[in-house]
Parts: structure tokens; sequence; C-alpha cells
């Protein structure tokens, strides 16, 4: 699956139906001012923290959601966490 690079509502809906195609379901949060939150779930276990799910915090929702499903995708494909660059990307709230 090739990640939309759209930045649009419409872009986060491509994702998504991308993602509900590998059984996944999403859950995006905004929080205040600080950012928002995106994982990916697989399909079924009512938003059950597995192995499988993959999470992103960004300053924007499409931000989070490309990077969540990245995560998500990566999980299943290798059955680990996929590395991150922290030098070039600081996930944390503000």
């Amino acid at each position: 699956m090739r990640l939309s690079r759209r930045t649009t509502w419409r872009g986060i809906g491509d994702i998504v139906v991308g993602m509900a195609r590998q059984e996944y379901d999403l859950e995006l949060r905004r929080y205040d001012a600080q950012g928002w939150r995106a994982m990916f779930f697989q399909s079924g276990f009512e938003h059950s923290l597995t192995s499988r799910a993959g999470s992103a915090w960004a300053p924007s929702p499409w931000e989070a959601v490309q990077r969540a499903a990245g995560d998500a995708l990566h999980r299943r494909e290798h059955g680990e966490v996929a590395p991150r660059d922290w030098i070039i990307t600081d996930e944390s709230p503000r």
C-alpha cells in the first residue's frame, strides 16, 4: 500500500479505506493545540493494543494518520515497531 501524501481530509479518507481493506480501524484524536494522535487497530479487537496496532503523534491529522498507517503495516510485516528518526521528528506533546 502506498501512503497518500495529500494533506486533506480526503487524503485521510483514502488511507482509512486502504487500511480497512487490510482489516484495520482508525482512532484519531485532537489534543487542543498540542497535536493529533492516530492509532490503527486490527478490526474486531475492540481497539485493543495488540502487537500489530500502529500509532503516531504529529502536529497535523494527516501526518499522524500517515505515520500510524506506516507503523501498523511495518509491525504486521516485520513483527516489530517501525524505526523512527528522533533527530528529525519530535512526536511528544508540547
